[in-house]
């Protein structure tokens, strides 16, 4: 994401303005780091409240990724989703992880890439296992049927058998 290509090429640099609305004449114009018309922030990076946490943090941003999926703008959504994903694979939670892979997966359906979305759900497939022992979450299920879904559209019915086969193990 941008964001880590810019924290790795100055990695001293103050992040302490990360998120913030801008001055003035920065509020003057239109920008989704001003309030909209329902006094709504939708920067990507418009997160203060949940830098408590990695895990916070990442839940508050797949949130925003999926506001901005209901809004039609999928590169953000995109762009939000990966970051979420990062947050979450930092905070070890696994179950989180899956859930923003399954959004970001149908994200990736939505611009038409099915490939790209078989391929996103690919590694929390994977850890269902585990996953299922960290969580009696509906998530368990979701996965395997997203996948499921996905190959029979690719036209990848082995794929599919075989995925479902996964959720009855």
């Amino acid at each position: 994401t941008l964001r880590a290509q810019i924290n790795a090429t100055h990695p001293d640099r103050s992040k302490v303005s990360d998120g913030s609305i801008g001055d003035a004449a920065h509020s003057a114009r239109d920008s989704d780091h001003n309030p909209n018309s329902a006094d709504v922030v939708t920067a990507i990076f418009a997160l203060a409240p949940a830098r408590s946490s990695p895990r916070a943090a990442a839940a508050a941003m797949r949130q925003q990724g999926l506001a901005f999926s209901d809004q039609g703008k999928l590169d953000r959504a995109a762009d939000a989703l990966e970051a979420a994903l990062e947050l979450a694979a930092f905070a070890g939670d696994a179950v989180l992880e899956a859930r923003i892979r399954a959004d970001f997966s149908a994200v990736i359906e939505s611009s038409g890439d099915v490939a790209g979305a078989i391929n996103q759900l690919a590694a929390p497939l994977t850890q269902l296992r585990s996953i299922a022992a960290q969580s009696n979450d509906l998530i368990t299920w979701q996965l395997p049927l997203q996948m499921a879904r996905l190959c029979v559209s690719a036209q990848r019915f082995d794929a599919a058998r075989t995925t479902i086969g996964v959720a009855q193990a």
